[in-house]
């Protein structure tokens, strides 16, 4: 695949990981619990969150060395 390399690819997919990482730090990192009568504590999920952001990272990826470029993707229409 000429114009698409691996750096490209690898780049794009930690962009995208990063971006899950900063999203989901507050949506699945961290969890409001009931503790006691009318409290709450967080919870910490890290392990739900780094699968999360690994499942993106390899998502993107794959996305990006397996689609065909631009440009033989315009000659096949």
């Amino acid at each position: 695949m000429p114009g698409r390399g691996l750096p490209p690819a690898l780049r794009d997919a930690g962009l995208a990981a990063f971006v899950a990482l900063v999203l989901g730090v507050p949506l699945i990192g961290l969890r409001l619990a009931p503790a006691g009568p009318g409290g709450l504590e967080v919870d910490a999920r890290w392990l739900a969150l780094a699968i999360g952001v690994a499942a993106v990272f390899a998502g993107r990826l794959a996305l990006s060395t397996l689609r065909p470029p631009p440009s033989a993707a315009a000659a096949v229409r």
